[in-house]
């Protein structure tokens, strides 16, 4: 029982691990300067936590942008 309570726990760390932008942008393959147009702009896009005067953003919230992103497409020739 210990064993499958300290491998919930690893789990738990993984998902609310903290991401700096610059593994965002790379992560989404957006330039950073979207992302902060996103902060501005777009404050429900992606949430964010401010620590001081850094960003990070929770790795969770960013699998779930790129689950939710997926569009899928309509095809630019049917009309």
């Amino acid at each position: 029982m210990i064993e499958g309570k300290a491998f919930k726990r690893d789990v738990n760390i993984e998902e609310n691990q903290l991401l700096t932008s610059g593994q965002v942008s790379k992560m989404l393959n957006v330039h950073m300067e979207t992302l902060r147009i996103w902060r501005l702009i777009q404050k429900d896009k992606l949430p964010y936590i401010r620590i001081g005067r850094l960003i990070r953003y929770k790795k969770s919230d960013v699998e779930t942008l790129i689950k939710n992103g997926l569009v899928a497409s309509s095809g630019a020739n049917n009309k």
